[in-house]
């Protein structure tokens, strides 16, 4: 039997409540209006976030609202405003205190950028459990007797949803496992997560399902549900549980980021980007948010550095799968077109199917290898496509339902905004 993956990007998630880059970025400038940056840069130039020996420069604080204000007006996406901030934390010359400076402003606007992950699965919820059945193939599309591999450039969960529906096993290929408890002072409830050491993400190493019915996800730009930990040497999450179904997994990983805390004197203890979190003894410890944005995910080079491992996992994959299906994928990260490209220059046997309704033409990358079927495109959305696969012809009833369904798609979105977004909770 052909071993297959999927390669999943924003389209993926579309039809079950998720935003395309392009509406993110809309609904990210709705929320960070000049007049609320403004707020947050006032009170940005009087932190102290490194210690009063590393004071922050003003001016430079000064500066996030200049490049925000061009980035708003010139139309970038929300990654190519934080790209910039990144451009002056790393530009050449720059003093520490500048550097620090953007560090810091990075990171307030990462938590931002987190918090509307996490409020879209919450909010669109309703919208997910209205549509799940529009995926029902996917389950049919698992082989009985073989691992389906999944590669998520996607921060969701709605592959652990799909798996939990239908029963299909998932793999993180977690090696072990650490409960940890809500906060030091809530000892009792606990979450449990799933857990394995960078050192060992590789796949002779982890712990992921072979031969056998299940899906492997390995989420390469991180998710709302994983984080890294000690030191970012291991990387956690949250634990699917046997008896967890998608509202309960949803709860588990909204307590992580809403609920988990340490407390000193009776007071939170909070640090930008991580979540401050007690052990089993009372110690406190960090989690720290796993999801990538911006401009530097992962290095342009082949060789993978210390902390991109998972780009290392996803050649691995690459690697040993004869068919890869790139679903709603628009090419923008080169990082991934790279590894596509040395995947196929590597495997004469590997092929590529491209699904995305957008797509016109074969991405230029991949065009060296446009013989003898080696890319194919389907040109339709992900529900479309899992109904072909699985009924083996197009479903002109699917096709009409999702017309009507995807019109709808904008009173939903303006709900959001009008209840989320525009109250600032």
């Amino acid at each position: 039997m052909t071993k297959k993956a999927l390669l999943l990007g924003a389209g993926f998630s579309y039809d079950l409540g998720m935003p395309l880059a392009s509406s993110f970025t809309d609904d990210f400038f709705y929320f960070l209006t000049p007049e609320r940056l403004s707020r947050c840069i006032k009170i940005w130039r009087e932190a102290d976030p490194y210690g009063p020996d590393r004071q922050i420069d003003p001016l430079a604080i000064d500066e996030v609202f200049d490049i925000y204000e061009r980035s708003r007006g010139d139309g970038s996406n929300y990654e190519g405003f934080l790209k910039s901030l990144q451009n002056e934390y790393h530009r050449l010359g720059a003093s520490q205190p500048w550097r620090d400076s953007f560090h810091y402003a990075f990171g307030r606007i990462f938590e931002i950028v987190v918090r509307m992950f996490w409020k879209y699965q919450v909010h669109n919820f309703g919208w997910y459990l209205a549509n799940r059945h529009l995926y029902d193939s996917f389950s049919r599309i698992v082989p009985s007797d073989e691992e389906l591999w999944v590669v998520s450039l996607n921060h969701d969960l709605f592959i652990e949803f799909l798996c939990l529906k239908a029963g299909i096993p998932l793999s993180f290929g977690s090696t072990t496992s650490i409960l940890i408890p809500e906060s030091n002072q809530n000892m009792k409830k606990q979450v449990l997560f799933s857990a394995v050491d960078r050192k060992n993400m590789n796949l002779t190493d982890m712990d992921f399902l072979r031969n056998q019915r299940g899906v492997n996800l390995i989420k390469l730009h991180g998710g709302i549900n994983e984080f890294t930990f000690d030191d970012d040497s291991k990387v956690l999450q949250v634990a699917l549980g046997t008896g967890d179904t998608e509202l309960s997994y949803l709860m588990k990983t909204s307590c992580v980021l809403n609920d988990f805390g340490y407390f000193v004197n009776g007071s939170r203890v909070r640090i930008h980007g991580e979540i401050a979190i007690s052990n089993m003894q009372g110690e406190m410890g960090f989690l720290r948010h796993s999801i990538l944005t911006g401009g530097y995910k992962y290095s342009e080079t082949f060789d993978p550095k210390p902390g991109e491992e998972k780009i290392r996992l996803m050649d691995e994959v690459f690697g040993i799968v004869e068919e890869i299906t790139i679903i709603g994928y628009g090419f923008a990260d080169e990082h991934v077109n790279l590894r596509l490209y040395n995947a196929m220059l590597m495997n004469p046997d590997l092929s590529l199917v491209i699904v995305n309704p957008g797509i016109l033409e074969i991405p230029p990358i991949l065009k060296p290898f446009n013989y003898k079927q080696r890319v194919r495109l389907a040109k339709c959305g992900c529900p479309e496509w899992l109904s072909y696969l699985d009924n083996g012809s197009w479903d002109s009833e699917l096709m009409i339902t999702l017309e009507v369904t995807r019109a709808n798609r904008k009173a939903m979105d303006e709900q959001y905004r009008q209840r989320i977004l525009s109250t600032g909770s």
